[in-house]
Order: structure tokens, then sequence, then C-alpha cells
């Protein structure tokens, strides 16, 4: 899995990095945001599938490989974590809604906005992706 924003579509890159400015601009005192994963590959994302199905842990996704916006490249998704200031992970919802306010951009579309008991706060991914797959 990769974790740099230039492996994503380039919407995703530029509402990101406004995203980004606009956080530090504005939350300068809060937990820093960073992507947490941008391309997944098909192994990875059958990996990411099994986990609390046939291996510990719980479910994280419910799409199999080739049915992620992880699975290409450019990546049509990305999935973002927050660093404390003590550098460790921070999965403060509210941190993920305001986020949320700053990454509204045509055409990108937020999981948290996914139906009710699939929501993903922490990713991000391209409106109509399945539809801009290379055939």
């Amino acid at each position: 899995m990769t974790r740099n924003i230039t492996d994503c579509h380039q919407a995703l890159q530029d509402a990101y990095n406004k995203a980004v400015a606009a956080w530090k601009a504005q939350y300068p005192d809060k937990s820093t945001p960073f992507i947490s994963c941008a391309y997944r590959s098909f192994a990875e994302q059958q990996a990411t599938y099994n986990q609390g199905r046939t291996l510990p842990g719980n479910i994280v996704t419910w799409a199999l490989p080739g049915q992620s916006a992880h699975n290409y490249l450019p990546s049509f998704a990305f999935d973002i974590a927050f660093e404390n200031k003590a550098g460790q992970c921070d999965w403060d919802n509210e941190n993920f809604m305001m986020f949320a306010e700053l990454m509204k951009a045509d055409g990108v579309e937020w999981g948290g906005n996914f139906p009710i008991g699939k929501h993903d706060f922490p990713h991000y991914e391209i409106v109509g992706w399945y539809n801009q797959i290379p055939k």
C-alpha cells in the first residue's frame, strides 16, 4: 500500500492539498491529517477484506479486489488519519468530520456519507470512479 497523495487522481490531490492548507491555517493546535492509504494492490485488498472475516480484527472493508477505488493507479481514493503532538494516531471522529468540511470539492465523496453501517470516516473517493477504470 502507498501513502503518497501523488499516487491519487489529480482531483483528489487538489482537494486534499487545499484541505490540508486550510486545516493548518484554521486548526494549528489540532492533530495533523496525513494519508494513511492511497493505492492498494489486489493482494493487499484481499488481505484487508479477510480482516474480521477469516483473519482476526474488525471488518475494515466491504470491497473485494478490483471493487475498491484504492486498487487502481492513479488511485481513485485515499484514506486519512490524524497524528497528535505526541506522534500517536488520533481517531477522534470530530477531526474527520471537520476535515470533511474542508474536503468538499466537486466530484469527491466522503466515506462518512456512505450508507448507515458502512460509514468510512477516513475515506475519500472520486464520485463514479468505477466508470473511469481503464478497460
